[in-house]
């Protein structure tokens, strides 16, 4: 099978799997095993509901989305991605060096126009832009974040805002309300470690009928990982990985000499003995989460 990428999840210190939570496990087996799936549209109506509260009640970190954006199901936030390329496909895409790979696999492989860009002033009318936030390479706000937004809003150029790491973060001011913004997603995928299960959410400021719209409006989404993630919002807060694993992430990066990350299970280094991890940038992403103590 032909693979054009790198995976550095194999490696160590490699990767962005979540903390393999004990407790988080064992929920899940119950969830699974005492899942009540039917065919209503109240399973889509508590799943969005109880996200976004789950988002909103953070004590780590400060977020509001309000009744302006428009809720629906996402597998994961990489369906909410692909819906963005397609959206936007006349457009030029601009990521930043350290991204999210999945990014750029689609955009050579769909042959899509796009950039890779150091500072905001590259950002020109008729780009699509991408960012994390926490970001991919580091676990933290990108210094060029606001830069990059502000440019955005100057230029008309839609912004997707990707939150997959919320949820596992603390002390972060995320910038729902900035009029740059198109689309933003979450996921469970990383906080609570259950990637294959494919949940996410994702908001707009305006329904548009896409599919992901077509979708929610005939409850076409997938009940069983709904309910499970329901389930799992309920039991655990955002905060929950941050406040369990801090501790740890601090005595580590203390013994190895490492940079803590906003994000609990990242630290960051320029140490050439992690070079083998740098994304394009002069510094390299740890996941110190294999030397948690669980």
């Amino acid at each position: 099978m032909k693979q054009t990428w790198v995976n550095l999840a194999d490696k160590p210190y490699g990767g962005a799997r979540g903390v393999p939570d004990t407790e988080l496990k064992s929920s899940l087996r119950l969830l699974t095993n005492l899942a009540n799936i039917d065919n209503t549209l109240q399973i889509q109506k508590d799943y969005l509901t109880t996200f976004t509260n789950w988002i909103n009640n953070t004590q780590t970190n400060s977020i509001l989305i309000d009744n302006s954006w428009h809720a629906v199901y996402s597998a994961g936030t990489s369906e909410t991605f692909d819906k963005f390329y397609m959206k936007f496909k006349e457009r030029r895409f601009c990521v930043l060096p350290g991204e999210y790979f999945y990014h750029k696999i689609a955009f050579k492989n769909l042959n899509y126009s796009w950039h890779t860009i150091t500072s905001s002033e590259e950002l020109r009318p008729g780009d699509a832009f991408i960012i994390s936030m926490p970001f991919s390479d580091t676990g933290n706000e990108h210094s060029e974040m606001i830069n990059c937004l502000n440019q955005c809003a100057n230029n008309d150029i839609p912004v997707l805002l990707d939150c997959c790491y919320f949820g596992s973060c603390s002390g972060l001011d995320f910038p729902t309300s900035h009029p740059a913004i198109h689309t933003m997603t979450f996921s469970l995928s990383k906080c609570f470690d259950m990637p294959s299960f494919r949940v996410g959410i994702r908001y707009t400021k305006e329904d548009d009928d896409d599919p992901l719209f077509v979708y929610h409006k005939n409850n076409y989404i997938n009940h069983l990982s709904a309910t499970i993630a329901t389930g799992m919002l309920q039991k655990f807060s955002s905060d929950f990985i941050w406040n369990k694993y801090n501790t740890q992430q601090t005595k580590i990066c203390n013994q190895l000499q490492l940079d803590p990350s906003n994000c609990v299970n990242f630290a960051t280094s320029s140490n050439p003995q992690y070079e083998y991890l740098r994304r394009g940038n002069t510094w390299s992403r740890l996941n110190v989460s294999s030397d948690f103590q669980i």
